[in-house]
């Protein structure tokens, strides 16, 4: 099987990729949802999808050395839909709220660049326009993402932990990924040079 071209490794790739897309639009679409109707269950003491969407001080969690400190903070727990699965826990405030929304976005950008990217690595030429186009958006977007993230991360908690150095890996995939970009820069030129002799 070819890795990249019509009918190829990248064309499969591509599905999977659009698949994982759908998913994580329709996550972050409930997560949403999720956010809005607990705040809005907070503030009016309501109690509007609360099987799927749970808030107070407590939610369930273990009590340990780590959780015993969070004892008397707002938490939240929302559930996988019709199950008892958790999807997503944490402190109920708006840097919870701001750090997941961000991360959704990036992800669904992530997923829907890097489809469109192999999508049109998949087609007849591979150099082309297209190509061009995506993989340059798929680099930028790691490396906003990566800034981003550190600037949440510097000004709102007033530290820099170790947990947010995996932005530094999409620091570098960005940056990667715009070398990749100029090899098919070149490609797309000798492509065009050729097509123009014969």
């Amino acid at each position: 099987m070819k890795i990249i071209g019509k009918d190829s490794l990248s064309q499969y790739i591509s599905y999977f990729i659009f698949v994982l897309f759908i998913i994580l639009v329709g996550k972050s679409i409930y997560e949403q949802i999720g956010y809005w109707v607990s705040y809005y269950n907070y503030s009016n003491h309501s109690y509007i999808l609360s099987t799927f969407f749970v808030i107070g001080n407590d939610v369930g969690w273990e009590i340990n050395k780590f959780t015993s400190k969070y004892d008397d903070v707002m938490k939240f727990k929302f559930y996988i839909p019709f199950t008892t699965q958790n999807l997503i826990t944490g402190i109920f405030n708006l840097g919870t709220y701001i750090n997941n929304t961000v991360r959704d976005l990036f992800l669904v950008g992530f997923f829907y660049t890097g489809y469109k990217s192999f999508k049109e690595i998949s087609s007849d030429k591979v150099f082309n326009l297209n190509v061009i186009l995506w993989l340059k958006r798929f680099g930028w977007l790691n490396i906003i993402f990566s800034i981003l993230i550190l600037f949440i991360s510097i000004f709102h908690l007033n530290i820099f932990g170790t947990s947010d150095l995996y932005t530094f890996y999409f620091l570098f995939f960005g940056v990667f990924i715009l070398f990749i970009v100029e090899f098919f820069k070149k490609g797309y030129d000798l492509q065009s040079e050729n097509d123009l002799t014969i």
